[in-house]
């Protein structure tokens, strides 16, 4: 289904025709804007879409939206999946995204680093020290706590150079909920953060401060895991 509205307003001698695959009522005050008019729509049902005149061809950015907050949180596996899937698809429609992986080293396999590396929208950080949970006793936490601070402090300054669509910010619930980043500075960040900017936050424990901000939240249920009768992590399949 589409609805055409035709403007008030003529473009280079021709009548400037809308066309949208969805009722989107928003598409009359982005009319509204670009033509200085009261236009009001009235559209009308039709079963096809015609050609759009030529100007709007550079347009696209009137339709760009507030970007939303999404969690992908819970104990089953799927999390830091779902958001690399989300990234490529994102990389794909011509998006910039920026891929932060906390408790990474910067050396260490994946599937996904190695991908990255063949899409030039994307671009990957990683904090380069690993979770306690894998370090135990040998943990040096000043250096666990200046990591995350320190790429806490770059993913700052590269938002601020506003060509980043998209925000992954994998495992920034285990950091949260560990103490090494305070809620607060996380909330701050994302209430300051630019307007088109859309943020994924993974990681199991998410904070229900978060939760109640967030506008996707989806928790990974573990019914099973082949983890639990002693399998490891597979390559190309975990990592």
């Amino acid at each position: 289904m589409a609805i055409i509205a035709s403007g008030k307003k003529n473009v280079k001698g021709k009548k400037i025709k809308l066309c949208i695959d969805s009722f989107d009522l928003n598409l009359i005050v982005y009319a509204q804007l670009l033509f200085k008019s009261n236009y009001t729509g009235n559209p009308v049902k039709t079963g096809s879409c015609p050609d759009i005149t030529s100007g709007w061809k550079g347009m696209g950015f009137l339709f760009m939206k507030k970007g939303l907050i999404h969690i992908y949180t819970g104990e089953g596996k799927g999390k830091t999946t779902a958001s690399i899937g989300l990234t490529i698809r994102a990389a794909g429609q011509g998006k910039k995204a920026l891929f932060v992986q906390f408790f990474k080293l910067d050396d260490a396999p994946s599937g996904e680093k190695e991908i990255f590396k063949k899409i030039p929208e994307i671009e990957l950080i990683r904090s380069n020290v690993r979770h306690p949970i894998f370090t135990k006793e040998h943990t040096d936490k000043e250096l666990l706590q200046k990591s995350i601070t320190d790429t806490f402090e770059a993913i700052k300054k590269r938002i601020d150079k506003g060509d980043v669509n998209l925000l992954v910010l994998d495992e920034i619930n285990s950091v949260v909920a560990g103490g090494w980043l305070s809620l607060d500075e996380l909330s701050a960040f994302l209430r300051n953060r630019p307007e088109g900017l859309e943020v994924v936050l993974t990681g199991r424990d998410a904070h229900v401060e978060l939760v109640k901000t967030a506008d996707y939240v989806t928790e990974m249920l573990k019914i099973k895991h082949p983890f639990d009768n002693g399998v490891k992590a597979r390559k190309g399949i975990e990592y």
